[in-house]
């Protein structure tokens, strides 16, 4: 199995915007591709809303919370329209969550999709364990697919480990996927660092890959800054720099996000993205992409958000491409 180099880094990552009330963070799921986040500790990240874009058709979304002593079993289930303008589920997802003695998490989550006949069928099966070791934790990930015989084959692994060091979080996240021969191997690295002093969070994290030459080198870096302006509005700023073929990293793109509370319950989140066109690197950067998530109760016990993706229409302004409505309900 390759083995990372030892480096020396001082990188950031993207944390929340709201403040954590103790060492631990709620349950968070390992996006294998995306930044990092901690599971035990928290970071106080930001979630993005581009994680909770389904694509395709407009959809409906139903997410129902269940909670049994340690085990919180959450099911969300997505609707489209087939044909004929009538209501199709188009996909599950079932989560169990564990806490376990001690501290740490357990965790399955298993997504089945329709298929051509009309019934669910999985597509992928995720575990997640999260257990305590000295000032942090450990975490494992994996990921199944169905192989050729149609049985789940594992596809994907990650370990991370999460450590306290005086008044930052450290995370160092190792991805790992086989070859065609079934070799294990680690095809990328990311560490990160969160730190907050005076009410401002500076953030931020560092990707790494390996070149032809089998050597761990710098791709991507974030730096981001959060922060609350009066009133109590939160807003996170980060800017994205990517290596180029020197190893020199270049700015590439900024996003930004606002949180505002709207009274009685209510909540709007907007997301803008921002990137360089290639056509034109001297034009410096554009929308690209924006995000506005609307939130507001439901019932006794429930809430309603939803959420509009807009892109760029021909006449320079904005139009929307996507919207979504989920329903939670516990």
């Amino acid at each position: 199995m390759r083995q990372a180099s030892a480096l020396l880094l001082l990188p950031f990552l993207i944390t929340s915007l709201a403040a954590a009330e103790n060492e631990r963070t709620r349950f968070r799921w390992i996006d294998p591709a995306g930044e990092t986040a901690g599971v035990g500790l928290a970071t106080r990240r930001a979630e993005s809303l581009e994680a909770a874009v389904v694509t395709g058709p407009p959809v409906e979304i139903e997410v129902r919370r269940q909670v049994s002593g340690a085990t919180t079993r959450v099911t969300r289930r997505v609707y489209g329209k087939d044909v004929n303008g009538r209501r199709r589920a188009l996909e599950t997802v079932v989560e169990e969550i564990r806490e376990l003695e001690g501290g740490g998490y357990d965790a399955t989550r298993t997504v089945s999709r329709a298929d051509l006949g009309g019934g669910m069928r999985a597509v992928e099966r995720q575990t997640q364990r999260a257990v305590p070791e000295g000032e942090g934790f450990e975490v494992t990930f994996r990921s199944l697919a169905p192989g050729p015989s149609g049985a789940l084959e594992e596809r994907e692994r990650v370990r991370q480990s999460e450590r306290r060091d005086g008044e930052a979080v450290e995370i160092d996240r190792l991805r790992y996927q086989p070859d065609l021969s079934g070799k294990w191997s680690v095809v990328e690295r990311r560490v990160s660092q969160s730190t907050e002093s005076e009410g401002e969070t500076r953030t931020g994290e560092q990707l790494y890959r390996y070149d032809v030459n089998n050597r761990l080198r710098l791709e991507r870096q974030v730096e981001a800054r959060e922060w609350k302006v009066d009133g109590g509005e939160s807003r996170m700023e980060a800017e994205i720099f990517n290596a180029d073929l020197d190893g020199k990293l270049r700015f590439a793109g900024r996003v930004q996000q606002s949180r505002r509370e709207l009274g009685e319950g209510r909540e709007e989140i907007t997301e803008t993205r921002e990137e360089g066109n290639p056509a034109a690197p001297g034009e410096g950067v554009r929308v690209v992409r924006k995000l506005v998530e609307r939130s507001a109760p439901a019932g006794a016990e429930g809430t309603r958000r939803v959420l509009e993706v807009q892109e760029p229409s021909p006449n320079g302004g904005m139009r929307v491409t996507h919207t979504q409505e989920t329903v939670e309900t516990r």
